[in-house]
């Protein structure tokens, strides 16, 4: 398939190696299902930058940094893929607020959420 799709799904508050292996279990399911465009936010930044950021004060303005090139990704995708556990995340909330409303001024693009 030729949309680029995103993938949401809970960061914060999680062991940072384990979203990262779950965050690419579901790149690699997407590509199995035929995706050839796939944004892993997990990707967007090194994991020694995440790492360093969650043992500092800074926490909040890092998440801050991340939403929005998270959101302008988002902005590049015909879909979202949310992963199981999204409804806690506010993050993944705001991601899927985005999609709909993406949706729903742009029916042309056939936008696509896919639930985990």
């Amino acid at each position: 398939m030729k949309q680029p799709i995103y993938i949401s799904g809970k960061i914060s508050g999680l062991d940072i190696d384990e979203v990262y292996q779950k965050f690419q279990k579901t790149e690699d399911k997407l590509r199995n299902m035929g995706y050839t465009e796939i944004i892993n936010p997990m990707k967007n930044i090194s994991m020694e930058t995440i790492k360093m950021t969650r043992t500092t004060k800074q926490d909040y303005e890092f998440w801050c940094r991340c939403m929005i090139q998270d959101i302008e990704s988002l902005f590049k995708c015909n879909a979202i893929y949310m992963q199981k556990g999204w409804t806690s995340s506010v993050g993944a909330k705001i991601e899927l607020f985005i999609a709909d409303s993406i949706r729903l001024k742009n029916t042309k693009c056939g936008f696509d959420i896919t639930y985990e």
